[in-house]
């Protein structure tokens, strides 16, 4: 076989394998057929091919093909390979732009997060954080939207491990308090911070998800109260930013 007709043959597959994932069923010889437009004898063949290599399982009983364990491999390979701070920038760098407003990229370490990633706004006022700053979770929107999320187990060690110092008149004080908190956050999607971790300084943020299903860090916007003193600024944020919270979650993985 040519250099040429390998290349074929390889599309072809790749053709054959993409209809099979976009269908999310087990698919017979005619379904995919009927998919792809190939000929059916093509399709035969390499789906034979495919079936020996492990890339597509054949059930005997009714006849169908579905993705094979050796692409879970594979794709469990590649995600792991994925570098949540380089695939969130460019995604951050949009949501700063469409906002004017800083953003931030957080993760979970003990009962803190840590800053990832940071893109600051043009404004004068600025919070000093930086990338690796430590915060509680209880008052910050990224703290919250991982802590809602995460195991129960885990978020109740640590909700029973914070010290609950308060930074402002606004700031969760107690475990029953933060607790009422995270379920508004499980029913809107996002959580926010009112004025929670610095007097004038708000915030909205949503989760990100890996390939798993779990979450593994958060995304904001945070803005001075100065500039945008009206509660609906929450809202309208909140579209913006779980926008980019999935755009993230889908380039790793998640398919929820």
């Amino acid at each position: 076989m040519g250099q040429k007709d390998q290349v074929k043959s390889l599309e072809k597959c790749v053709r054959i394998l993409t209809c099979m994932a976009d269908n999310r069923e087990n698919m017979t010889l005619n379904e995919v057929t009927q998919k792809t437009g190939l000929k059916k004898t093509t399709i035969y063949r390499l789906l034979q091919a495919l079936t020996s290599l492990q890339l597509v399982e054949k059930k005997t009983k009714t006849r169908q093909y579905l993705l094979g364990p050796k692409l879970i491999y594979f794709g469990v390979t590649a995600l792991s390979n994925l570098d949540l701070h380089t695939i969130s920038l460019p995604i951050m760098t949009k949501l700063k732009n469409e906002t004017g407003e800083t953003v931030n990229l957080s993760i979970l370490k003990g009962s803190e997060i840590i800053i990832l990633a940071r893109i600051q706004s043009d404004h004068l006022f600025n919070v000093n954080l930086s990338v690796g700053s430590r915060l509680p979770v209880n008052c910050t929107s990224q703290g919250k939207t991982i802590l809602a999320y995460i195991d129960e187990e885990k978020a109740n060690w640590i909700m029973a491990n914070l010290m609950f110092d308060k930074r402002t008149e606004n700031t969760i004080s107690s475990v029953s308090d933060l607790k009422r908190e995270l379920e508004r956050i499980r029913q809107n999607g996002y959580a926010v911070n009112n004025e929670e971790l610095e007097k004038g300084l708000s915030a909205v943020a949503a989760p990100i998800f890996n390939h798993s299903d779990q979450v593994v860090a958060a995304i904001n916007v945070s803005y001075s109260r100065a500039r945008h003193p009206e509660p609906e600024m929450y809202e309208r944020l909140s579209k913006k930013v779980i926008r980019a919270s999935k755009e993230i979650s889908r380039a790793i993985g998640y398919s929820g």
